[in-house]
This record gives C-alpha cells, sequence and structure tokens, in this order.
C-alpha cells in the first residue's frame, strides 16, 4: 500500500449576477475551446485544461487539471561543460513558443452551486502558492470577451478564521484595514444583509475602509466592522497593523489560507477523484461559515 499526503487550497470565485449554469458557461468560455495560459511567477504560466462537466442531482461540478510549466527564451544559450555561449549552429532545435518544460500537474474541481475552486497545491515534491494562482485565475477569468458576457468576477482566496483570532489578540491594534467586495446572497446572514443591501443600493461593488487608532489606544472592533472581516474571510483581504509583545507587528488574511491535508492511496482511485469527494463534504462549510 503506497501512502502520499497532499495539501487542498480553496479560492471564492463570485460573478454577479449569479447562478450554477452562470459559472459553468464561465468556464467553458474560457477554458473548454482554446488552449490560454497567464503568468504565474517569474518565468512560470499556468494553463487550466482537460475541462469536464459532470453534474448529478446535487451538484454541478467542472474538474480539470492546473498545468505550470516554465516559459524560456531561446535568444541565447550557454554550453556549462565547454564554459562559453552556444553559436547559432550548435543552439537546440525546438519550438519555444509551443513547448515549455518543468512541467507539473494539479487536480482542481469546482463545484459551481458553491462558486468554490478547489485544487491540489501540493503534492509529493510539487508544490503551487495559493496566492500566485488566485491572481492567474483572476486574469484568466476577467479578460476584454470574459467580461463583457459575465461582468467582473472576483477571485479570493478562502482564508483561515483563526486569522480573526490573531487579529484580536494584538496588544495594541493600531490599524484595521478591511477590502471586502460584494458576496452573494447564499453566503451571508441576516446580520450581513445590511451590508449587502447598502452596496447594491448604491449601485457599488467594493468598499476599503481603513480604522485607525488614537495614540496610545487599540482598536475595538464593533458588529458591523466584525462583520465586515468575517466577510473578508472568503470576499476580501484583512491587514491589521499593531504591537505585540512590544514589537512592530503586521498580520495579512491571505498569508493564512484555509489549508487541508489529506492522504492519498494510489489503489483507491486517482487524486482527481479524491479532491471530487473532498469538494463534495467541505463544500457546505464554506457556504455556511459565515451564516
Amino acid at each position: 500500500m503506497k501512502l502520499s499526503q497532499y495539501r487542498i487550497n480553496v479560492i471564492n470565485i463570485t460573478t454577479q449576477p449569479h447562478s450554477p449554469e452562470n459559472y459553468i458557461q464561465l468556464f467553458k468560455k474560457a477554458f473548454a475551446q482554446s488552449p490560454v495560459k497567464t503568468k504565474y511567477f517569474g518565468t512560470d504560466n499556468i494553463s487550466l485544461r482537460d475541462i469536464r462537466i459532470q453534474e448529478d442531482a446535487d451538484y454541478s461540478i467542472v474538474t480539470g487539471n492546473i498545468y505550470k510549466f516554465t516559459q524560456i527564451s531561446d535568444n541565447d544559450w550557454y554550453d556549462a561543460i565547454k564554459g562559453c555561449p552556444l553559436s547559432d549552429d550548435n543552439k537546440p532545435q525546438f519550438d519555444t513558443s509551443r513547448l515549455f518544460p518543468n512541467l507539473t500537474t494539479y487536480p482542481f474541481c469546482f463545484i459551481a452551486n458553491g462558486h468554490r475552486f478547489f485544487f491540489v497545491s501540493k503534492f509529493k515534491q510539487d508544490s503551487l502558492s495559493v496566492k500566485f494562482l488566485t491572481h492567474s485565475l483572476y486574469n484568466l477569468l476577467n479578460t476584454p470577451e470574459l467580461i463583457k458576457k459575465f461582468r467582473k468576477v472576483t477571485v479570493f482566496v478562502e482564508t483561515d478564521i483563526q486569522t480573526l483570532d490573531e487579529i484580536n489578540a494584538i496588544d495594541i491594534l493600531q490599524t484595521l484595514q478591511i477590502k471586502l467586495y460584494l458576496p452573494n446572497d447564499d453566503d451571508i446572514s441576516n446580520e450581513k444583509e445590511r451590508f449587502v443591501k447598502r452596496m447594491k443600493n448604491q449601485n457599488a461593488r467594493g468598499i476599503s475602509e481603513t480604522l485607525i487608532a488614537e495614540k496610545g489606544q487599540t482598536i475595538i472592533p464593533d458588529e458591523e466592522t466584525k462583520a465586515h472581516m468575517e466577510l473578508a474571510l472568503s470576499n476580501g483581504i484583512i491587514i491589521a497593523k499593531g504591537i505585540e509583545n512590544e514589537k512592530k507587528v503586521v498580520k495579512r488574511s491571505i498569508d493564512s489560507p484555509q489549508e487541508f491535508n489529506e492522504d492519498y492511496i494510489e489503489r483507491n482511485g486517482s487524486l482527481s477523484q479524491h479532491i471530487i469527494d473532498f469538494a463534495k463534504k467541505k463544500i457546505n462549510f464554506f457556504i455556511k461559515r459565515q451564516l
């Protein structure tokens, strides 16, 4: 029996207005028709391919693979054995606009009913940064053509709720910044409906608020600020600055993504099926954790 461990992260993908059918069409339009790639980090790029749609009584699901690879330049080459640049006649003969080395593959599962994107972020020696992938997904889902059809798509890392405890534990909370975008109605409780209604009444899709403490004092978030912080776990970013143990500290919600470490036994099915099963079990956790 070969046992491996893998890590799963989750990203919240939101359109306004939204429906499972709209999300399925978004993914089909963005990834199913022609190969597209975008910058990931440095010389690495990603592409989402092998798109499949699954429908059952409970869920509409998009599955596929994230391919990460390196885009190299063929301008100049160095021969490490001879210790000199290669001449034009000796340069490798392959098409660097089509062929890319250092390929790694990460399965994903997007559940349209809860608009959450589950993906393998680490398996064996290979890993993906949830921060960089979130930025890449935003670029892939917000091309001019897609914006024209689906409007702006927000893409945020699902943050560990422990982030709020860490911020509240700062000895002297000097500044608290919350950047929050309009959540879908299925993600909120009655307590947070006032924020959504207020945003919609003003034709606003986001808000940025910063609290600054009086000199020598600490910020004490009220119920409204706490509600905004809870919403930002899935729909925004929180940045807190202050003094902890007599040292300056900065805590960013994006630095504490919600992560899950799972065991994988190869004979018990593919890694892709594992993440589908996991996503089905966890989707209600993300939908209901702010209710």
